[in-house]
């Protein structure tokens, strides 16, 4: 039985561990599902799969990490960059309200939504280190076949991966790309949604080498890209490897 370890983002409504695992594994086999996987391959395999599974938690790495000092320039670009993925029109460059009402953040309050910008630059110049460092130590301990990690868990997840080079299958879902290269000796997947503000470089574009997925991305739950057949073909391909 192949073992995963899932990296759960920094975004997420309170939940108990129990609650977030069963998303990810109700999701995951819906996406094996999808696949036409069960009966013939990795389907089968992970019907039992409780004790093959260990997560990760980020929620409050933004807590941990090295504060991003407030620069308006900085933010207001993010932030309208975003806005041009989502298809939002801001009243205003820092129309955080706005935003923080469309479908990919869902309801996010304005200081979360200012927070997650500055934590998106703070990973994409490596300030993250006690994510990466809790991705590390999971890895060690648990020595998984396969990592898979959402949003900025993906983020956390190719960094310990490349600092850590035992793993076999990297799947990242909905993750910065900031430019990254494959790890050496992983057999790295991205998959991206064209309109995933955190995911997509430009509104509409899906990152050169990732594979693009028909969905609707949402940054507190990675169901949506989870519970599709691409996923499920690449979770179910990189399982037959191992």
């Amino acid at each position: 039985m192949p073992r995963l370890l899932i990296v759960h983002g920094t975004g997420a409504a309170p939940r108990t561990e129990e609650s977030l695992r069963l998303e990810w594994l109700n999701s995951i086999l819906d996406g094996l599902a999808f696949a036409g996987d069960f009966g013939t391959g990795a389907g089968d395999r992970f019907v039992d799969t409780t004790p093959f599974v260990d997560t990760v938690r980020l929620v409050d790495v933004d807590r941990h990490a090295p504060p991003c000092e407030a620069a308006p320039d900085r933010d207001g670009a993010t932030i309208a960059a975003w806005a041009r993925t989502t298809r939002i029109t801001l009243r205003e460059r820092t129309d955080l309200a706005s935003l923080g009402r469309s479908r990919y953040f869902c309801g996010i309050p304005e200081d979360e939504l200012l927070r997650t910008a500055r934590l998106h630059h703070a990973f994409d110049r490596g300030l993250a280190d006690e994510a990466v460092a809790r991705v590390v130590d999971a890895i060690t301990e648990e020595s998984p076949d396969v990592v898979i990690g959402h949003a900025f868990g993906g983020v956390a997840a190719y960094e310990a991966v490349r600092a850590v080079p035992t793993v076999s299958t990297l799947i990242t879902v909905g993750a910065p790309p900031a430019g990254r290269t494959p790890p050496p000796d992983t057999h790295w997947v991205s998959l991206v949604a064209r309109w995933d503000p955190l995911a997509a470089p430009a509104a509409g574009d899906v990152p050169i080498g990732a594979v693009p997925v028909e969905c609707s991305p949402r940054l507190r739950a990675p169901r949506s890209y989870l519970a599709t057949p691409e996923f499920g073909k690449i979770l179910s391909g990189a399982t037959a490897r191992d």
